[in-house]
């Protein structure tokens, strides 16, 4: 069996916890709260798509690795 591909090293996962700066933190909170009313009302799915659902998560990332990226005022 030939072999294409280059080897590499067994993949390293860690996670570091931080603290958000205050800012941060409101900014973070008011797009999850928007983000679960969009998502669900009453218990009920608002948005049953699931790349808009996706989008929306990926907003929450956003906030907390580059607030810039959601609220150009955070500088």
């Amino acid at each position: 069996m030939k072999n294409n591909g280059i080897e590499l090293p067994e993949k390293i996962v860690s996670n570091h916890y931080v603290d958000m700066e205050t800012l941060q933190k409101q900014i973070y909170e008011n797009y999850r709260q928007n983000i679960s009313h969009d998502i669900v009302l009453d218990g009920n799915a608002r948005v049953d798509n699931a790349e808009n659902i996706l989008k929306l998560l990926m907003r929450l990332v956003q906030c907390v690795s580059n607030p810039v990226l959601v609220d150009e005022s955070y500088l």
